[in-house]
């Protein structure tokens, strides 16, 4: 039998693959030297010599005072490592520890601020007997972030890995997971206990990156029932765009009933904002798209938009929603800026139409006229995401359309915190991903 293949007990490692997967991955990031933090001189010193140490590894072969020594050895530089890491100072400079994949890269808030974002080192977890440890390639940055990061929502302890959208591979499976296995391509959804159904209070308690661990780290562990694959023509950087823009525009339309000949308005272009302009243009409906940049409208018309309006040349964009509609309003309005254009909306709604509440970058506080909600019949429908049914529908409309997420730019890992100050410019087109292997 290959030694490499058995299991590690000494590092309870019941799950052979992970450790392969994660040695390899480990090792390459060694050799080519694209890991900040990781100290290759030593790497080249250590690593060969408890990797070779006879019986170093599986306890089979070699004895003696030369493998009592070694082994003390590095097991003592694990240990060092293992309590700095705990504690937070420093970072992993222990190659083999880093090979087993004990250590992992990370991002902590340790404060209520963007400033706050620190790149540290964190013991690699495991997951329970119904969870999946998942390595992460990818992850996807929204509003939401921001507002973790801000302090305005989500967990309150310090530190905390945030990341709200991720995508990578699995690596490890707890016992009783069935349906799933190591490598498959997976992304988990935003509330990992929301499985179907309507949202309840127990399953919106967990959310990845506001309340639990996020995705800007290197591995992460959640339920066996928040996954769905991946289609085969995303990569990891699309996929980790779907969780919660994907999910949120699928449920959008779905809510709307978005059918041939709707009327459809968006208001400007952020990830939701694309992914309703495709599902929408796939259900055949007219698409009438808001912005302050004539180049995002002019990319937005590329993606198949209808009508194109720049509110900041036309602040009643209302008014011209119901010029374009003969005066009958619009079916369907994704509303993703809140308390600023939400009396706009009310106006450019068609008799029993939907207004679907998404955002509130415009504000959180509304007043309201009532009057056209009752004389027009509409739906006010507030939106928390979805459930990982919810997921699994759009990720099936994606790859039966073909649709493509659209990405406006990507940061490698350690260009996370301009990531973030990137999406806080909303300068943005679309998506802002963070490439954990870049």
């Amino acid at each position: 039998m290959d030694p490499g293949a058995e299991t590690d007990t000494r590092f309870g490692r019941r799950h052979t693959a992970r450790r392969t997967l994660q040695q390899a991955d480990a090792k390459t990031r060694f050799e080519s030297g694209d890991a900040p933090g990781y100290h290759r001189p030593i790497a080249a010193q250590l690593a060969p010599r408890c990797r070779k140490t006879p019986g170093f590894h599986h306890g089979k072969e070699g004895f003696g005072l030369v493998r009592f020594v070694a082994v003390h050895w590095c097991t003592t530089r694990r240990n060092v490592v293992f309590w700095r890491s705990i504690i937070g100072i420093g970072r992993c400079y222990d190659p083999l520890y880093c090979e087993l994949g004990i250590v992992m890269r990370a991002f902590n808030l340790t404060d209520h601020s963007l400033a706050s974002l620190t790149r540290v080192d964190l013991p690699t977890p495991s997951p329970a007997s119904d969870e999946v440890l998942i390595r992460l390639h990818a992850a996807s940055l929204n509003y939401l972030d921001l507002m973790v990061a801000w302090g305005r929502l989500g967990s309150r302890s310090t530190p905390f890995i945030p990341g709200t959208d991720g995508a990578g591979e699995i690596v490890e499976v707890g016992d009783r997971v069935k349906g799933w296995a190591v490598g498959d391509r997976v992304v988990p959804g935003l509330m990992v206990d929301w499985a179907a159904g309507p949202l309840t209070p127990a399953a919106a308690t967990r959310m990845r990156g506001v309340s639990m661990p996020g995705s800007l780290a290197d591995y992460a562990v959640v339920p066996a029932t928040s996954l769905v694959s991946i289609p085969d023509q995303l990569t990891f950087a699309e996929a980790a765009t779907l969780p919660i823009a994907a999910t949120t525009a699928w449920n959008a339309i779905v809510t709307g009933q978005v059918r041939p000949g709707s009327t459809v308005v968006l208001l400007g272009t952020g990830g939701v904002s694309l992914f309703a302009l495709q599902f929408a243009k796939a259900a055949g409906a007219r698409v009438i798209i808001t912005s302050s940049s004539d180049e995002k409208l002019a990319r937005a018309r590329a993606l198949g938009a209808d009508l194109t309006i720049n509110y900041r040349s036309t602040p009643a964009w209302d008014e011209t929603v119901l010029a374009a509609t003969d005066g009958m309003g619009a079916d369907l309005i994704v509303e993703t800026i809140g308390a600023t254009t939400f009396a706009r909306s009310l106006n450019a709604a068609a008799i029993a139409g939907t207004i679907f509440v998404v955002g509130f970058v415009g504000g959180m506080e509304l007043s309201i006229p009532i009057l056209p909600i009752n004389l027009k019949t509409l739906r006010i429908v507030g939106n928390n995401t979805g459930s990982t049914a919810n997921l699994a529908d759009a990720v099936r409309a994606i790859a039966t359309t073909g649709i493509k997420p659209v990405i406006d730019r990507s940061f490698g890992f350690e260009e996370a915190l301009e990531g973030y100050r990137f999406l806080e410019s909303a300068a943005h087109f679309g998506k802002v991903v963070i490439d954990l292997d870049a």
